[in-house]
């Protein structure tokens, strides 16, 4: 199968196309648009995005997206920050508010959680099963302290 300058077939090459032209980034529609089997589609985009050649030429093309609209860090930080004071000056407390949660996570102020408890609030059992069989048992607690057993 002929493949291009980076190593990619005609597909692949469609596909990185595909998928950065999607905002969603959505691999299994991005793999149809580019000729895949809708059947196969989700398991062809998993093949095809864990491919390093694939993973290049998808990174290439964003840092050159992003080098193209002059997007920075620091400049769509100070864009929400103008976004967040001009919808409080228009009373616009729902875009307001969704601003200051981005800034907010960006800078680490708050992080999402998990808290995860076995049966009765007791320890987490982790099972190992293959081929139907037991083949390893982990239980996982947290004491007070912090330590886990």
């Amino acid at each position: 199968m002929p493949r291009d300058a980076d190593g990619l077939t005609a597909r692949q090459a469609r596909f990185v196309d595909e998928l950065l032209a999607d905002l969603k980034a959505d691999g299994k529609a991005a793999a149809i648009r580019a000729g895949a089997s809708p059947k196969r589609a989700h398991a062809t985009a998993c093949e095809w995005l864990k491919d390093p050649r694939v993973q290049a030429v998808i990174a290439r093309k964003r840092a050159r997206l992003a080098n193209k609209l002059e997007l920075t860090a620091e400049g769509v930080l100070r864009d929400l920050a103008a976004d967040r004071e001009l919808a409080r000056s228009l009373e616009q407390m729902g875009p307001a508010v969704r601003a200051s949660e981005l800034l907010g996570k960006h800078l680490g102020l708050w992080k999402d959680r998990v808290e995860l408890t076995g049966k009765a609030e007791g320890p987490i059992q982790i099972v190992e099963v293959v081929r139907g069989e037991v083949t390893e048992v982990e239980i996982v607690r947290s004491d007070s302290e912090g330590a886990t057993a």
